[in-house]
């Protein structure tokens, strides 16, 4: 038994949340082109120096494309998310509700701006983010904003 053998996962209705977006499913699906992107940004990190980051990524076949000191967010290439909290607790999140896909996304494109093809596409009619001014970012733009989650944006209603 390895070391992710022992860590505990979360039960039934147990998974973290994130803020409620209006982005469907729809947006949520990842272009052939962009999936063979982050399955070579995942070759790359797999051949770096052994941690527990890699080998959650080399267990789920998915790249971190964020940290901080809540935990770090894992995507796949095909869009699934794997979550590793502080306290070494993962999670595996198919078909993770959009929000958590969303903040996966944003957060690969800013770390891979190859992976800039991730983040839908604001339409014309999308206004700016009211929590955020279209900034993405709040308190001096050091932190996603947490209506948008990043985007700047929100869907028009």
């Amino acid at each position: 038994m390895d070391d992710l053998d022992k860590l505990p996962s979360f039960g039934a209705g147990e998974t973290p949340r994130c803020s409620t977006s209006s982005l469907d499913r729809r947006f949520m699906v990842i272009p052939t082109s962009v999936s063979r992107l982050i399955e070579l940004r995942l070759a790359e990190f797999l051949s770096g120096p052994s941690d527990v980051r890699q080998d959650i990524a080399r267990r789920y076949g998915a790249l971190p494309v964020y940290s901080d000191m809540g935990g770090n967010i894992f995507l796949t290439p095909s869009g699934d998310v794997v979550f590793l909290g502080d306290e070494g607790v993962v999670t595996a999140l198919p078909g993770a509700p959009p929000d958590w896909a969303l903040v996966a996304r944003i957060a690969a494109a800013e770390k891979y701006p190859e992976l800039a093809g991730l983040v839908p596409t604001r339409p014309d009619s999308a206004p700016n983010c009211p929590a955020c001014g279209g900034a993405g970012r709040q308190l001096e733009l050091r932190f996603r904003c947490g209506s948008c989650l990043g985007l700047g944006w929100v869907r028009a209603v």
